[in-house]
Parts: C-alpha cells; sequence; structure tokens
C-alpha cells in the first residue's frame, strides 16, 4: 500500500494498493476528495488514516 497524489498536486493524496510483481493499482479509499496518509497493511487488511478539512477543523478517521 502507498499514498499517492495526482501528478500536477490537483488531487489530494489517496491510497493505492497493488501487488509487487505487477497488475494494476487500485484505490480502495473513496475519491471524495479527502486526504489520506499513513497506509498499513499485514498482507490482507488494508487500513489507513483520512484527514477532511470541515471548515474550521480537521476530522480524523482510522
Amino acid at each position: 500500500m502507498i499514498t499517492n497524489s495526482s501528478a500536477d498536486l490537483s488531487e489530494p493524496p489517496a491510497v493505492y494498493t497493488g501487488r509487487v510483481r505487477g497488475g494494476r493499482a487500485e484505490r480502495p479509499s473513496a475519491p471524495d476528495g479527502q486526504y489520506t496518509f499513513d497506509p498499513a497493511t499485514d498482507g490482507r487488511t488494508g487500513v489507513w488514516v483520512t484527514y477532511a478539512d470541515t471548515g474550521t477543523a480537521w476530522k480524523v478517521q482510522v
């Protein structure tokens, strides 16, 4: 699992997953404009932290 943004940085970072030996990368994090960081996996389950700008504060979800 990795965190990556668009090449021109117009989109916030998202979580992607895939196989080391090829295959297409999949995006398990929702494309909802929230910032997703710190992905971790045990090889079967993936988790990450999502930060959402509420206008007055940041909402953190794990």
